[in-house]
């Protein structure tokens, strides 16, 4: 039996887009999580136009439930990190698309663009973390490894999706020890790849998200591999499933008891 590590439990509240704060702290309170993970996007309630504002009113509410935002997903301009700086929220997640046909001349870019975020982090203390995306961007923990290594890892750092990772076509496992010294945040969800119809020859395959024990990731394997190399960190569960499911709220609560229950034993 292994011993669980301090990891923080959060939840994406993307699939909320129209729910208020106190919305969704009624929905997350008592179910076990420490916290969410809030979208700063267009379209959300919390924007880049109104982040300094309401990103702070947001985090005193869940704060007040005894919830916390442990990170927010959007593009890190000095606006985001300073209001992540103001409402003690410690991490931004990022993607790292993939623009135009020439591989490494993205990646230079994009290295180019992540250290130009490195004197914004050491004036607000926020973290970004990098994930890996499967398609048109670095999708491949070696591919994020890569693009990582020359920038500080103090402030640059991995994020690793389960369901991202398998649909690359990754082991848990060794893609989790590519990142280990660089971790700072881990996403769950889970997919396969499926054709578009019964017949679907010559029809492009789709991808489906589905719970956390039906698809290609193996989410037993990443528990382990996670508490092998010893990681602490936030733990996001992503709520995204492609076939409606009655109530997220049950799908993603029935998600975090599978997972919690493979760290325990």
């Amino acid at each position: 039996m292994t011993t669980e590590l301090s990891n923080r439990w959060i939840a994406s509240t993307q699939p909320w887009p129209d729910k208020s704060a106190d919305d969704l702290v009624k929905e997350f309170s008592n179910i076990g999580f420490d916290g969410i993970e809030l979208p700063v996007r267009d379209g959300f309630p919390v924007t880049p136009g109104n982040v300094a504002v309401e990103l702070q009113s947001w985090s005193r509410t869940f704060l007040d439930a005894g919830l916390s935002i442990l990170s927010v997903a959007g593009d890190p301009s000095g606006e985001l990190l300073d209001a992540c700086a103001a409402a003690h929220v410690p991490v931004i997640r990022v993607m790292a698309p993939i623009v135009g046909n020439d591989y490494l001349a993205a990646v230079d870019g994009l290295q180019k663009r992540f250290e130009s975020w490195v004197p914004l982090c050491e004036r607000t203390g926020i973290r970004i973390a990098v994930q890996q995306h499967h398609g048109r961007f670095v999708s491949t923990s070696s591919g994020l490894r890569s693009l990582l290594d020359p920038l500080p890892k103090q402030w640059i750092g991995a994020g690793w999706d389960a369901g991202h990772s398998a649909l690359a076509g990754e082991d848990a496992d060794l893609s989790l020890s590519q990142l280990a010294d660089r971790l700072v945040f881990v996403n769950l969800r889970n997919g396969h790849y499926a054709r578009p119809s019964t017949d679907g020859a010559g029809e492009a395959w789709t991808m489906q998200w589905v719970a956390g024990n039906e698809g290609m990731g193996d989410w037993a394997s990443a528990a382990a591999s996670l508490q092998a190399i010893g990681y602490g960190g936030t733990i996001c569960l992503a709520g995204q499933y492609t076939h409606p499911v009655p109530d997220v709220i049950t799908a993603v609560r029935g998600d975090l008891s599978y997972v919690r229950n493979l760290f325990e034993h």
